[in-house]
């Protein structure tokens, strides 16, 4: 084996590895924080809060808009949680840096007898609100909440990028001993 084709195998191998494993073969976790409700009833405190996590299949990317079906998704406001329903609604607008700035997420169990809702549309109106038919609400109409965005790397890439670079250090190994070089 000559040292030109070992080195276009290592070559490509590494094109392979580096394009191979786009960030959207990852799931991409949003996760929400909200502010303490400053307007409460029945079972809600000022120190309840809508926060929630959002497994989605791909990327929201740059200057997306529109709805998304999650993977699955995890809504609570302190005293109830909403999760994987059928009745959950999630919209988003994206920056042209891929950050959110609009959002509408509505997780309601129980068609709207329970609900936990947050909506943005941007700078003029925000607001995080969790209810329970006939029991009371909490609500929050001032303080926007933060989201986070998350893409971790698929554990099948991380051992396929291992078990490469492993490959190519036996061939490098039976290379170096069949040309009488010795590490």
């Amino acid at each position: 084996m000559s040292l030109k084709i070992l080195a276009a195998a290592a070559a490509a191998q590494l094109i392979l590895a580096t394009f191979g494993l786009s960030k959207a073969n990852a799931d991409e976790i949003l996760t929400y924080t909200g502010g303490d409700f400053t307007d409460v009833s029945g079972p809600y405190s000022t120190s309840d809060s809508v926060s929630g996590t959002i497994v989605l299949a791909t990327p929201l990317g740059d200057s997306f808009t529109g709805y998304v079906t999650p993977v699955s998704f995890s809504f609570s406001d302190g005293v109830q949680t909403d999760a994987n329903t059928n009745e959950g609604r999630f919209y988003f607008v994206t920056s042209a840096s891929g950050t959110i700035g609009t959002w509408q997420i509505y997780a309601d169990a129980n068609n709207y007898d329970n609900e936990i809702d947050t909506w943005t549309d941007g700078p003029r109106e925000t607001y995080d609100y969790g209810y329970i038919s006939a029991s009371g609400e909490g609500s929050n109409t001032d303080t926007p909440g933060v989201w986070s965005i998350s893409n971790p790397i698929p554990e099948s890439g991380t051992i396929y990028l291992l078990g490469s670079g492993l490959l190519g250090l036996l061939i490098l190994r039976r290379y170096r001993l069949g040309r009488g070089i010795h590490p």
